[in-house]
């Protein structure tokens, strides 16, 4: 018994968390113009003890998009494309909704007269 109880503990868990907090992090001279999601939901795997300990406010979905042509881009979230600080053995499984619209277009600042 004790064995079983033990060992299911190890088994790895995926829990979904809501309202994950989403940035983005584009290419300098550029912003984004439209109005992409704020949150994220996010599908994290690990042993159950790590993720209890974690809470969704504690976590930050930061989309890397600084290889992005300007112009209107559809993102697909992925673990390659979006980091975030995660305990160790915790790791991404999921994302929803699983792309994101961006509009990207050049700084304001930085736009050449026409």
């Amino acid at each position: 018994m004790l064995w079983f109880a033990v060992s299911g503990q190890k088994q790895p868990l995926s829990k979904r968390f809501t309202g994950v907090q989403l940035s983005f992090v584009h290419a300098d001279k550029m912003e984004i113009a439209n109005d992409p999601p704020r949150t994220v939901d996010v599908t994290l795997t690990g042993n159950s003890d790590t993720l209890g300990k974690i809470s969704p406010q504690d976590l930050l979905a930061t989309v890397l998009i600084g290889d992005q042509a300007m112009g209107d881009r559809v993102v697909r979230l992925s673990r390659e494309r979006v980091k975030m600080n995660l305990p160790p053995g915790v790791q991404i499984d999921g994302f929803q909704p699983a792309v994101v619209s961006v509009r990207l277009e050049p700084e304001r600042g930085s736009r050449s007269p026409r």
